[in-house]
């Protein structure tokens, strides 16, 4: 599973109990059926709901696929990791980028007086979201999660799935970035999901879609081939 790649304009929506909208959101509240009206939606202890955008972000595109259930195969091994985290000229995610990501989800949290003692990265890949917490919650806890064998090897991650992750207890933010676009339909739908079982107080949420292809993309960086659905799949 993958984190960091970024979008300028992402979003969330909800189908069943969570769905996706074009991009990335920050989502807040007691319960996960609202559909969130913006790119962040979040209510707050005494229950008012706001809506701001998101920072503008570099996106980073992917391969465009007409066959979504065409099965692929991705291999999340040391060549990966080294082309797209660790070589500046291609990697998909940077420290500075992250650091400014964070800064904006954690004040708007701390706005909505939302205390952070634990945190869920799922598909949390080199663990730039680790550097991240422990600056700005030193005392919280950060737990991250990758489908990776390699990454797990490498820098001592829990292996799971976004499919069938089960912590053993609640998580007060959850970040799950850039991961549904390596899932199929059928798993992306059952990792949906899980999302709130996973994410029961906050949730960021990022993706590559369609529309991101089409309008938002850098696409002389690209970290190979994944499943590109439009706005429209998210919102059934």
């Amino acid at each position: 599973m993958r984190h960091g790649r970024r979008s300028s304009g992402s979003g969330l929506l909800l189908r069943d109990s969570l769905r996706l909208r074009h991009g990335a959101s920050l989502w807040h509240g007691g319960a996960l059926g609202v559909r969130p009206a913006g790119l962040v939606r979040a209510s707050g202890q005494r229950g008012a709901h706001r809506t701001v955008s998101t920072p503008s972000l570099r996106y980073l595109p992917s391969m465009l696929q007409d066959d979504r259930k065409a099965p692929r195969k991705f291999s999340f091994d040391a060549a990966y990791y080294r082309k797209y985290y660790q070589n500046p000229r291609t990697r998909v995610a940077d420290p500075e980028s992250c650091a400014a990501l964070a800064d904006f989800v954690f004040a708007y949290l701390k706005l909505l007086e939302v205390p952070v003692a634990r945190v869920l990265d799922i598909g949390c890949g080199v663990g730039l979201w680790r550097r991240e917490v422990l600056r700005i919650h030193p005392a919280a806890r950060y737990v991250g999660v990758e489908k990776s064998e390699y990454a797990c090897r490498k820098y001592g991650w829990e292996q799971g799935c976004l499919t069938t992750y089960r912590p053993a207890a609640d998580f007060d933010l959850v970040v799950c970035q850039g991961v549904l676009q390596y899932l199929d339909d059928d798993e992306a739908d059952e990792a949906i999901r899980n999302l709130p079982r996973l994410a029961p107080v906050a949730l960021y949420l990022e993706i590559l879609t369609l529309e991101d292809w089409e309008r938002n993309c850098n696409r002389e960086t690209t970290d190979g081939q994944v499943y590109l659905r439009p706005v429209s799949w998210y919102r059934k």
